[in-house]
C-alpha cells in the first residue's frame, strides 16, 4: 500500500490524484509506525521500555522540523515528497526482511 501510494503520488498530474496517493502512503505508514512502536516496546527491557518509544517520537518531531526547512528551500512538491518517501521505503524493506518476530510471539505461536 505504501509503495503504491508513493508511485501514484509521484506521477500524479493533479492535486486530487496526489492527495489520493498520499492518503494510501500514509495509511500504510501508520500501520508500519504503530507496529514498530509495539515491537520496540516488546523487545526492550523493563527499565527502558517507556523511554524507547519517546525517543522514536522525538525523532519523528525532528523530522517534521527538517521537512519544513526543506520546504523553504525546495519549491517543487514532487521532489520534497520523494525525498521524504524514499528513506521510508528503504526502511520498510529493511524491517520486512531483516527484523525477526518478537520473542513473545514466537512463544505463543509454538
Amino acid at each position: 500500500m505504501m509503495i503504491g501510494g508513493l508511485y501514484l503520488s509521484s506521477v500524479s498530474g493533479s492535486a486530487w490524484l496526489f492527495s489520493f496517493g498520499v492518503f494510501f502512503f500514509n495509511a500504510g505508514f501508520r500501520g508500519f509506525y504503530n507496529a514498530s512502536l509495539l515491537s520496540i516496546s516488546e523487545v526492550t527491557g523493563e527499565v527502558t521500555r517507556a523511554a524507547t518509544p519517546m525517543v522514536l517520537s522525538i525523532g519523528w518531531a525532528i523530522g517534521q522540523i527538517v521537512l519544513a526547512l526543506i520546504g523553504l528551500v525546495l519549491i517543487n512538491w514532487r521532489i520534497i515528497f520523494l525525498l521524504t518517501a524514499i528513506p521510508l521505503t528503504v526502511l520498510l524493506y529493511f524491517v520486512y526482511y531483516q527484523v525477526r518476530d518478537s520473542p513473545r510471539f514466537c512463544l505463543t505461536k509454538h
